[in-house]
């Protein structure tokens, strides 16, 4: 494996953590700083307005066990997703 390969590799590596990184980020920030007041933006069934949990569900947890439950498998799944770009 030549340098350049390995620079390459490296790189793509540093992007994949800092996206995956970013999206964390963002779940537990939600849930800290607003806890269960975001709830009223997940998906609400028979109602034209709860499709808009559609996007934002994925964002919001349940508590923090829940949220803790979830991180490391979306930091694993997210990983694998990334790699079929390469």
């Amino acid at each position: 494996m030549s340098k350049e390969e390995l620079t390459g590799i490296m790189q793509e590596l540093k992007t994949h953590v800092t996206i995956i990184g970013i999206f964390v980020a963002i779940f537990w920030i939600l849930e800290i700083v607003f806890g269960p007041h975001l709830d009223f933006l997940g998906i609400t069934p028979r109602n034209l307005t709860g499709l808009r949990g559609i996007i934002f569900a994925p964002f919001l947890h349940g508590n923090l066990p829940h949220l803790i439950a979830n991180t490391l498998p979306f930091i694993i799944l997210a990983w694998f997703v990334m790699l079929q770009d390469t």
